[in-house]
């Protein structure tokens, strides 16, 4: 019995230090980097690191809407 609590306090501690860690440290660090990003599609730069590789006659990746 003290086993399986000691697993289950173990897999508790775990999930909260992996949460705190996402929350605090790596979420930030993914929302300020993708504020670069969409600075520099907006700005022309257009980087090949996400969806769309130019498809759609767009430099940038984003397709240009046909003109009648």
């Amino acid at each position: 019995m003290s086993t399986l609590i000691y697993c289950l306090l173990s897999i508790g501690g775990t999930a909260a230090v992996c949460l705190a860690y996402f929350r605090g440290i790596e979420l930030p660090r993914r929302l300020r980097s993708h504020g670069k990003e969409r600075m520099a599609a907006v700005e022309g730069g257009g980087r090949l690191g996400g969806y769309g590789y130019g498809i759609g006659g767009g430099s940038n990746g984003y397709a240009v809407p046909k003109r009648d």
